[in-house]
């Protein structure tokens, strides 16, 4: 047995040789081994044909790149490493000169990439990471990170879904260190378009989005379970919407920047309410009140405190009473008019009688 097993290997050996390529010499340089040094300083020892680099050789070119492997019609095609003088290294698969096929490159400070090639660029499926810890598994196209792909952050950010051009872009789930998430649309590494957003404390809006930002319309939900249906802005409540809390508050009208503003009408749990005007959140202007056992009243006011009971001429130092009157004429003629009604005439019989104590202390 042992007999056969050396035969075997001696007989591979003499083939060898009797198949091994000639040393090039002359002005032939076909189906040889050679070496040959340009002007330039640039050399290339291997194997040739019709005086070109074929098949197996090394390239050395005169800055210091080494390219070695196999070889076409001059030009790198096949299998084999290139090595910069910089320190970058590719692996791979070559077609007439440039990477193309499966293949890895090593980047002089340890970044690198494994995966698919096409005329020189990343093109297809491929991995990418960092010594810092960024990872990217997906798709390439053009040398950049193009389609469906998973892109982990060193701080733990994740982001799985749609890229073009080396960011988001299409539909993509984002889920933050801390555990937020955002599940939907993107522009341009942006949220827009519709998406969810999901804070670790439960807290959820289901809306539109522009350049990262809620806006259009939407939905928030809290954990704690309040809501709001409507317009948003620029991350906050803004135009029209719906507000109701488990403990039976609501609230239905315009908003500005998250807060009440405009005109809109609020119920309390126990079934009183307020409609009419309101200013960052408090009544502000004409409002109609309504108790709990259905009794209404019109009412005016100023940053919530109603003129003539809160505000008053009687209470005011003598600087105030010019400002005060006008604010209490305002309030007659917006409330009391020149009709009186059930809702106002009690109301309307305050605002005139501090309107007379406003123009007597004034004389004084």
């Amino acid at each position: 047995m042992k007999k056969m097993l050396l035969s075997i290997i001696l007989f591979a050996a003499l083939c060898f040789d009797a198949f091994a390529l000639p040393k090039c010499e002359g002005d032939k340089w076909d189906n040889c081994v050679g070496s040959f040094t340009a002007e330039d300083g640039s050399k290339y020892e291997g194997e040739w044909r019709n005086a070109q680099p074929s098949r197996k050789g090394t390239f050395t070119t005169s800055n210091g790149n080494v390219y070695k492997g196999e070889h076409k019609k001059g030009n790198p095609h096949g299998e084999g490493t290139f090595t910069s003088k910089t320190g970058d290294k590719y692996i791979g698969e070559w077609k007439e000169g440039q990477p193309h096929g499966n293949g890895t490159f090593v980047y002089p400070d340890g970044r690198k990439y494994k995966g698919e090639w096409k005329e020189g660029k990343k093109h297809g499926k491929g991995t990418y990471h960092s010594p810092q810890g960024t990872k990217y598994v997906g798709t390439f196209k053009d040398d950049l990170i193009n389609g469906q792909g998973v892109l982990s952050l060193p701080n733990g950010d994740k982001y799985e879904g749609g890229h073009k051009n080396g960011i988001p872009h299409g539909k993509g789930t984002f889920t933050s260190s801390k555990g937020d998430k955002y599940i939907g649309e993107w522009k341009e590494g942006k949220k827009d378009g519709k998406g969810t957003f999901i804070s670790t404390s439960g807290n959820k809006y289901k809306g539109q989005w522009k350049d990262n930002k809620k806006s259009g319309k939407g939905t928030f939900s809290s954990s704690d379970g309040k809501k709001y249906v409507g317009e948003v802005k620029d991350d906050k409540k803004h135009g029209k919407g719906t507000y109701t809390s488990p403990d039976g508050n609501k609230y239905v009208g315009e908003y500005k920047n998250d807060k009440y503003d405009g005109k809109g009408a609020f119920t309390a749990p126990d079934g009183s309410k307020y409609k009419g005007e309101w200013k960052e959140g408090k009544f502000h202007g004409k409002g109609t009140v309504t108790s709990s056992e259905n009794v209404k009243e019109d009412l005016y006011f100023v940053e919530g405190a109603i003129v003539g009971q809160h505000i008053k001429c009687s209470d005011a130092p003598f600087d105030k009473l010019e400002s005060l009157l006008v604010l209490h004429e305002e309030a007659d003629s917006e409330i009391c008019g020149m009709i009186a009604s059930s809702k106002n005439k009690r109301y309307c019989g305050v605002l005139k009688k501090e309107i007379e104590i406003c123009k007597s202390k004034m004389k004084k």
